[in-house]
């Protein structure tokens, strides 16, 4: 298991209404393209999760939590795809300066 950032609405629910339970094992197939069915969405930094929330989910407000999952698929190191996934706890959101999210929005764009 490795240790990866989750997003969720208030509610704990994520696309489509797929409700999380804190502390329960969620299985996934690892079947098809990672923004499919086949996996559960995750971030390696708490940082990376926060940065891409407005154009991978655009939760406001989210909660941001502290997760064990079995990664099996990778997005260029921008988020990776869980065939297991399970919240732990509440993580510290971290702050970003509009300074910071510039930066990055440049660094992703020279990475093209």
């Amino acid at each position: 298991m490795t240790t990866v950032y989750k997003i969720t609405k208030p509610d704990l629910t994520t696309y489509q209404g797929f409700q999380w339970v804190v502390g329960q094992e969620h299985r996934f197939s690892g079947k098809g393209d990672l923004c499919g069915p086949g996996f559960a969405h995750a971030y390696m930094s708490p940082e990376l999760a926060v940065l891409l929330n407005p154009v991978h989910a655009s939760y406001d407000p989210f909660i941001l939590w502290r997760a064990e999952g079995v990664v099996a698929k990778e997005d260029h190191g921008l988020k990776v795809g869980c065939t297991s996934l399970t919240l732990l706890e509440p993580a510290p959101t971290p702050m970003m300066t509009t300074e910071q999210r510039v930066r990055f929005g440049m660094l992703c764009a020279l990475a093209v």
